[in-house]
């Protein structure tokens, strides 16, 4: 996944040891990683999902029920863990509402359509950030 203006790149894998990975990379040199992190030892495929607007990486991983999102910034180690969604229900996948369709008046900045493995339905799920005023937040929702 391309992390915006920063010239940077995120990655996610399985290292020899089958643990999940992320890696951040240079553009310019991809010959070897800038960071490299361990996320778990799940056995599913790692999706990245990045919000330009907040600079934001969220991770989900396929068969378990967790988001890891995390802020992206533009010194080392470049991601840093912010928290995670917890689910005991696994996602088959994820799907993402466009920007415009979020809900600003409860400072909602991602939302998530999780597919559920074993129930057959689609699920959202809001990113929200908690704020005490009810007013319009013009630093979560840049032009």
């Amino acid at each position: 996944t391309f992390l915006g203006a920063s010239g940077r790149v995120l990655t996610t894998g399985f290292s020899r040891h089958s643990d999940r990975q992320y890696a951040v990379w240079d553009q310019h040199d991809l010959a070897q990683p800038l960071v490299q992190e361990t996320i778990d030892s799940s056995s599913g495929v790692v999706f990245p999902y990045y919000d330009y607007d907040t600079n934001m990486v969220y991770l989900a991983g396929k068969g378990d029920g967790n988001i890891r999102y995390y802020e992206v910034v533009d010194e080392p180690p470049y991601v840093h863990f912010l928290n995670q969604f917890l689910s005991g229900n696994p996602q088959r996948g994820l799907g993402f509402m466009p920007k415009r369709g979020v809900n600003t008046s409860i400072c909602e900045v991602f939302r998530f359509y999780k597919l559920h493995t074993s129930r057959g339905l689609c699920e959202p799920i809001s990113m929200i950030v908690p704020r005490k005023s009810d007013c319009f937040q013009e630093d979560l929702y840049p032009e």
